[in-house]
């Protein structure tokens, strides 16, 4: 399914990049192939599944509350399919700038971020380094937070 990218980029998943994101590479809407190790700033990463319900819900609950992620960057990663991971950003309108989303590999994403339990998942990275983890549905002002 990603095969793509594990064949195009090579990682080292024990590198942390200026966010402090572990380092996989993942392809981004366009089909550009990018990796976690250059994302800079303040970032949240999630995981999740276009056909999980409570990924679903979490997609509702924070494009219901926009405002609280307007200056916040957020990267949504699934092992999904391209167009699976498209059709959930416009459904649930999670289509600002401040929203990413990429395909990712299961295989390199648990070698650099060890293994996800549940989706959706969320880690908080502030100022280089991982400063909290949630797993499962939660609401947007926890989410926000956090962040």
């Amino acid at each position: 399914m990603a095969s793509a990218v594990t064949e195009s980029v090579t990682t080292d998943a024990d590198y942390n990049g200026p966010a402090g994101v572990p380092g996989f590479p993942y392809l981004d809407l366009s089909g550009k192939t990018m990796n976690t190790a250059n994302l800079t700033g303040n970032v949240t990463v999630v995981f999740f599944n276009p056909d999980c319900d409570h990924c679903q819900k979490e997609a509702q609950n924070i494009n219901g509350a926009k405002n609280l992620f307007r200056d916040k960057q957020m990267y949504f990663f699934s092992a999904d399919v391209p167009d699976a991971i498209k059709a959930f950003r416009l459904k649930y309108g999670l289509v600002e700038d401040n929203f990413h989303f990429g395909q990712g590999d299961v295989e390199m994403i648990v070698r650099a971020m060890g293994p996800i339990n549940s989706v959706p998942s969320f880690y908080f990275y502030k100022q280089g380094k991982l400063t909290g983890q949630l797993e499962g549905e939660k609401s947007a002002a926890e989410i926000a937070a956090k962040m």
